[in-house]
């Protein structure tokens, strides 16, 4: 027999709804049954009964706060934060509401956000405005801004002295300090007043874990705190994270399952069963896991960290290496996040980008032995062979006692001179029992760069023996042979990677270089052509395409169109848009290169690099001000890498603002007193002041502190010339010239010969550094301009010939011979001005040469319309305008040089030309 369902009257429906509507607890009873709940730390009950409560009545304040509260409580970040910002809108007080609100947004890695929203926020009540003083203090120390965490602490502290939040907030900031120990010691403190405080727990046991190296003492504070609360996720994943760093699986399962057994919600298990997934093999698994959790978190970077790591388990480099580029977008001033990308990088065979990623942890003072060991890995990837020894030989020295550093510091020893042999044989010993690579990485780098190109080869071969179907190893054998000289082994190295994986760009660049050797530059640019042709979106490709074009001095639009493709086939290659505003900003086209440099901040908005170039380009374009505002946002984000500071003293010396930039180097230096251009930059500033003697004391204790380095010498040399003492000024600069990167000693000790008139020793010094360095393009040129400048035609063609032939990029070399050839008549003068123009399109002094080799070649047309178009550029130049009317006239043009002559007749005394302006003058009016 069927059952029919019957359909209830109206008024039974009635009376049931009234009956529901009767029964049951009331608001009241809900609103203290959920408070006791809290009070208690049942965090599920609390739930049930607010959620109960709301559905009676939805715009409850009290109810929507308590809710945000006990979702957080439960590690519900995600609807805490709604909950809580719903009884903002329903106006629960403000002074209950934004500190939990401002802890889930913590919670969550929205540090920049919290201080953007809430950093001016101001709460009437004293203890509420501590407390979000405190959580505004932990976003900034999050953000880097260690003196605004400071001041915020302070805040807190005087606002609320005895608070849980308070106290923290200083622990922070000892912690920030590296004082440990006091920090523990406050956070004890606190336990005294406050036995039961999660937070004071917790922290405790990070620093003891993270910080202290005291992994049994941070268990058994992760073990009294879970105690109090056996559902704090951050308790369960600490001492999975330990059971993992002991290879523990079984473990950490263990671990898990305890965790879900208290009653951690499902989202937040799932991310510790990910990291056990992962530490267990299961890479699929665990990418699946986070990719769930990063649907609701998009930016959250525990996550994007872990679905990098995912990535790059499982050989996808290309996701990795994006998952690890946005994490550190979001926190650039992580040093694990940018191992993972510079891992990525590496990985991904760009170890140039790997070293822009490492860069703000690898100045003269890091301590950072993993960067080090990283750039050392990347530099080797480029060839930079000493360069790679140096990072390797850094890394070894900060761990000497370490048994995972006994090869760094095979690689220390050969830093201190001598053979070097037991260093080498060391080395040797460990790659042929250790099963990883990087050993035999040390030893190729270390043996290629003492040029023991032999031995290097032979190296290769033990890690060919590890390792035989990796590409590394044709590719280092290639690089090896390389730097050998051998070119057609080199050749047959690069072509046997291209076999096994034919886009390896580094051995499409080792064979562009092997093209170049043998004065093949059409083949090297046609090589670089197929590549992007089979990768046309390989911005890396069109990179190096664009270098090879400014080495053979192809015309500057050219590059420019070739930097622009790389922009827009990946916007996000930082690299390309750096190359690409350097040619800008050396083209002047300041106008250009600082709408580009915006176009590119908005694109990688944290990019030091390109920040630093947008304050360049802000300085080109006369925007002084906005450049200042450009190198605090720097210093605010990297607030330790100096580059901040560096640039804003720097513009406080162009405005002649001295003791504002006296006052900004002197932050810098208590911060980086090794810090080799602020100190020099600070005796620059000292001079202007007229404190020759203070400058001559920081020029002491740059020698001291940098005894290697050539400039503290150099600037001894400038202060004593500055107080007339020329034998010490030479003298400091004879022995800067001995020393690591002499910079423009050679200039300045040349320039102070001819100074005092000893013309024969500063000719021999010229003719020796040269014939000793021939590398030195940039003393060449000072001779060879100091030559035209005297007159001396001759002498002055002779230095620009020897130049141009080593160099055909240098716009100023190009535009004074082709000025040379033309004054003096000879041929050849349209070719150089022709390749200067190419190079700066816009630059009016080369497109004035351009003119008068048009001029002298009998193309008066269109040397009048060039120039034209100089003065046009330039109007506030009189040379400019003089020649143009030299080129009316010559056109039979008389009215309209007519006009231009009297104009600079104008000029008076202040124009030396007037003579001619009088002569020609005459001819116009005949």
């Amino acid at each position: 027999m069927k059952l029919r369902a019957r359909r209830l009257s109206l008024p039974l429906v009635l009376s049931v709804s009234l009956l529901a509507a009767c029964g049951g607890k009331s608001e009241e009873e809900l609103m203290a049954s959920a408070k006791t709940a809290l009070q208690q730390q049942d965090a599920k009950t609390a739930t049930i009964e607010l959620k109960n409560l709301l559905q009676k009545n939805p715009s409850n304040p009290e109810g929507r706060f308590l809710l945000g509260k006990a979702m957080l409580d439960s590690g519900e970040l995600a609807s805490a934060e709604i909950e809580l910002r719903r009884a903002l809108e329903y106006k629960h007080p403000q002074e209950q509401v934004l500190p939990l609100l401002v802890q889930v947004m913590l919670s969550q890695g929205q540090l920049k956000k919290v201080l953007s929203d809430y950093g001016s926020t101001r709460l009437a009540d004293k203890s509420a405005q501590a407390a979000l003083d405190a959580q505004l203090s932990a976003a900034a120390l999050g953000t880097g801004d260690k003196e605004r965490a400071r001041q915020l602490a302070d805040a807190a502290v005087a606002g609320d002295p005895g608070s849980e939040q308070a106290s923290l907030a200083q622990a922070r900031i000892l912690s920030s300090q590296q004082a440990f120990d006091q920090a523990v010691q406050r956070l004890d403190e606190l336990l005294k007043t406050h036995p039961k405080s999660v937070n004071a727990l917790l922290f405790k046991a990070q620093l003891q874990l993270r910080a202290m190296n005291q992994p049994q003492e941070a268990t058994k504070t992760f073990q009294q705190l879970l105690a109090l609360r056996p559902d704090q996720f951050d308790a369960h994943d600490a001492l999975l994270s330990l059971a993992l760093a002991r290879n523990d699986v079984e473990g950490a399962r263990q671990q898990l399952a305890t965790m879900k057994k208290a009653g951690v919600p499902g989202g937040r298990t799932a991310l510790l069963e990910a990291k056990v997934e992962m530490a267990a093999g299961n890479y699929s698994r665990a990418k699946e896991l986070v990719q769930a959790l990063r649907r609701a978190a998009p930016e959250h970077l525990g996550l994007l960290s872990m679905a990098a790591m995912a990535e790059a388990r499982l050989g996808n480099y290309s996701e990795a290496e994006a998952l690890s580029a946005k994490a550190v977008q979001l926190a650039p001033q992580s040093s694990q996040l940018r191992y993972q990308h510079a891992q990525a990088l590496i990985k991904l065979r760009q170890p140039a980008k790997a070293l822009v990623a490492l860069k703000p942890l690898l100045d003269s003072s890091s301590k950072d032995s993993e960067a080090l060991a990283l750039a050392g890995q990347a530099s080797m990837l480029l060839g930079e062979q000493k360069q790679a020894e140096d990072f390797f030989r850094r890394a070894s020295a900060l761990h000497p006692e370490d048994q995972r550093y006994r090869a760094a510091l095979a690689i220390g020893q050969l830093g201190r001179g001598g053979s070097g042999e037991a260093a080498l044989s060391e080395l040797s010993s460990i790659a042929a029992t250790e099963k990883g690579t990087g050993v035999d990485l040390a030893l190729i780098s270390a043996l290629a760069g003492r040029r023991d190109y032999a031995g290097a080869l032979k190296a290769i071969e033990g890690l060919e023996r590890k390792q035989p179907d990796s590409v590394d190893v044709p590719l280092l054998r290639g690089r090896v042979q390389l730097a050998q000289g051998n070119l057609a082994e080199a050749r047959k190295s690069f072509e046997a990677v291209l076999k096994k994986d034919p886009k390896m760009l580094l051995a499409v660049g080792g064979l562009v270089t092997i093209d170049v050797n043998e004065k093949k530059p059409d083949q090297a640019r046609a090589r670089l052509e197929a590549f992007i042709k089979d990768n046309p979106k390989n911005s890396q490709a069109l990179r190096a395409l664009a270098e090879l074009d400014a080495q053979l001095g192809k015309p500057h639009e050219q590059i420019l169109k070739t930097l622009n493709e790389a922009v827009r086939v990946d916007p996000n290659d930082a690299m390309a848009r750096e190359m690409l505003l350097d040619v800008l900003l050396a083209g002047r086209d300041a106008k250009l290169a600082l709408s580009t440099a915006q176009a590119a901040v908005a694109a990688i908005p944290n990019n030091i690099e390109l920040l630093e170039r947008m304050a360049r380009a802000q300085l080109a374009a006369g925007e002084n001000g906005q450049a200042l505002s450009t190198f605090g946002k720097i210093t605010s984000l990297m607030p330790e890498s100096g580059v901040g500071q560096l640039g804003t003293a720097g513009v406080l010396i162009i405005n002649k603002d001295y003791q504002a930039a006296q006052r900004e180097l002197k932050k810098l230096l208590d911060v980086k007193p090794d810090d080799l251009q602020g100190r020099a930059m600070a005796i620059q500033v000292e001079l202007q002041l007229k404190r020759p003697q203070e400058a001559l004391t920081l020029a002491k204790d740059l020698q001291t502190r940098h005894p290697k380095a050539a400039a503290g010498y150099l600037a001894e040399g400038v202060v004593q010339q500055e107080l007339g003492a020329t034998e010490p000024a030479l003298a400091a600069m004879r022995k800067a010239l001995t020393l690591d990167r002499p910079g423009e000693a050679p200039l300045r000790l040349h320039a102070l010969l001819r100074k005092v008139r000893r013309t024969a020793e500063s000719d021999s010094f010229a003719e020796g550094w040269l014939k000793a360095h021939p590398e030195d393009t940039t003393f060449a040129l000072y001779l060879a301009d100091l030559a035209l400048a005297s007159g001396d035609y001759p002498g002055a063609e002779k230095h620009y010939r020897a130049l141009l032939e080593k160099r055909q990029d240098l716009v100023g070399a190009l535009n004074n011979m082709a000025w040379l050839l033309s004054v003096q008549k000879k041929p050849g003068a349209l070719d150089y001005a022709q390749k200067a123009l190419a190079l700066a399109p816009e630059q009016p002094a080369v497109m004035d040469t351009y003119a008068s080799a048009l001029a002298a070649e009998g193309q008066a047309k269109k040397a009048l319309e060039v120039q034209r178009q100089v003065v046009q550029l330039s109007p506030e130049v009189p040379t400019y305008r003089l020649a143009l009317a030299r080129y009316l006239l010559g056109a039979g043009e008389k009215s309209a040089a007519r006009q231009e002559l009297q104009q600079l007749s104008k000029l008076g005394k202040s124009f030396a030309q007037q003579d001619e302006v009088n002569k020609l003058l005459a001819e116009a009016n005949r």
